[in-house]
């Protein structure tokens, strides 16, 4: 029952960032943050090939999208080949900083072709 759990999990998350920001997230971003907020599941850190990235964390995922642009942030930005994107930040040496970064592929050129048939 781990994927309609994820799946409404997600759902709500998607949700939430609307009634807040008046749109939903891409699936990239949605993605980074599930990973970014899962809690640590078995003995090594990170993801692993029992455990995957760990176990969804909803309520740490919701709080991020409470606290963006105060205690956390979440930033979308769309490049293309070539380009380059440099955020700059001033840490205060006591606490962690952690930042993760997905994105979505292009589809495949054979994928177009297939469907221009």
């Amino acid at each position: 029952m781990s994927a309609p759990n994820v799946s409404g999990s997600l759902l709500l998350l998607q949700q939430h960032y609307n009634d807040l920001n008046g749109e939903y997230m891409l699936a990239s971003t949605l993605r980074a943050l599930a990973l970014h907020t899962a809690d640590e599941a078995g003995f090594a850190p990170g993801p692993d090939y029992r455990f995957g990235w760990g176990l969804l964390n909803t309520q740490r995922a919701a709080q991020v999208i409470s606290q963006d642009s105060n205690e956390s942030m979440i930033i979308t930005e769309t490049l293309d080949a070539n380009d380059v994107y440099t955020y700059t930040f001033k840490a205060d040496g006591t606490q962690d900083i952690s930042a993760t970064i997905a994105w979505t592929d292009p589809r495949s050129l054979h994928y177009q072709e297939e469907t221009k048939m």
